[in-house]
């Protein structure tokens, strides 16, 4: 009796190991799908958009209570989780080397992940229509780029960092069709600074992955020109994001915003200072990681600085 209890405890424990293992091998489809879609960038964005249309309209504006507006954030994200999707299924070879532990596309779930990526399309777009023509027609632009992105810019000297960028600046800049009163000075001078903090980024992450790009025959800058031009490069997109900053510091000092003044140069304007040494120093792939976090921190206080510019 004793054997058989202790044996059919095996047996549970040997199949209960079994299935666990089995489920952190293959994690659910839910689960898949929100790592796909890239659900940390997706609330980011959204964040963005919601803290942007309280910082920059001229009057009073509740987000939450203006069909456009929520109409727009809707259509904004599907876009964007398409856009993740369909740049994971074209760039699964490259990730394999470059992010082995991340790749999630295989032949067997790709047909799925395509049209999923068709649907999340088609529907922002039509939730843009509603909102107006104009979101409409940035979110069908937004999307056909995305694709264009993913099937063959991105492989190419600095066009695909060029189109990620641009579509990083739309995040805060399609607020000028959807808010009733915008302030579109700030608001053009924000996504001004989302595009060259995002085209910063996309810079890095290019050397970052240069190797699995190479493997994937990218033509990525420096895949053609080498690591120490594309660092040259990069230097220069950071010390014109440095000077962008420190012009518009000046303004806000003149201006007499002291308060934005202070937090831009103490939480913008120098962190992009070590931004762009880290990256003229890099000599390893985890000097580019950092400065690719740096990217993002930089961009998350710029965006916050809205609060006491505006």
């Amino acid at each position: 009796m004793f054997l058989l209890q202790t044996e059919n405890t095996w047996i549970k424990s040997a199949f209960y190991s079994t299935f666990v293992n089995q489920m952190d091998e293959k994690p659910s489809t839910i689960m898949l799908f929100f790592k796909l879609v890239r659900y940390p960038n997706l609330l980011i964005m959204a964040v963005t958009q919601v803290f942007a249309a309280f910082c920059l309209s001229i009057e009073p504006f509740s987000p939450f209570t203006h069909a456009g507006f929520i109409l727009t954030l809707l259509a904004t994200l599907l876009i964007a989780a398409g856009g993740y999707i369909i740049n994971d299924i074209f760039d699964a070879a490259a990730d394999s080397v470059n992010k082995p532990d991340k790749t999630f596309i295989t032949p067997a779930n790709r047909n799925f992940y395509a049209q999923v990526y068709y649907g999340l399309s088609v529907v922002g777009i039509l939730l843009g229509l509603a909102a107006n023509v104009f979101v409409g027609v940035i979110c069908a632009a937004m999307a056909v780029l995305l694709y264009l992105y993913s099937y063959k810019l991105k492989k190419t000297v600095l066009l695909g960092n060029i189109a990620v960028a641009f579509m990083s600046a739309v995040t805060p800049g399609i607020l000028i069709y959807v808010l009733p009163n915008p302030s579109r000075s700030f608001i053009v001078l924000y996504a001004g600074f989302a595009f060259i903090t995002t085209l910063v980024r996309e810079a890095v992450k290019d050397i970052e992955d240069e190797e699995g790009d190479r493997t994937a025959g990218y033509t990525t800058l420096p895949v053609v020109y080498g690591e120490a031009i594309a660092k040259k490069v990069t230097s220069i997109m950071a010390a014109a994001q440095i000077l962008l900053l420190l012009v518009f510091a000046i303004w806000c000092l003149v201006s007499l915003r002291l308060w934005a003044f202070y937090y831009l140069v103490a939480l913008v304007a120098i962190p992009s200072v070590g931004l762009g040494l880290l990256i003229f120093w890099a000599k390893e792939k985890d000097h580019y990681s950092q400065a690719s976090l740096l990217c993002k921190l930089i961009m998350i206080t710029g965006i916050a600085s809205m609060y006491l510019v505006n």
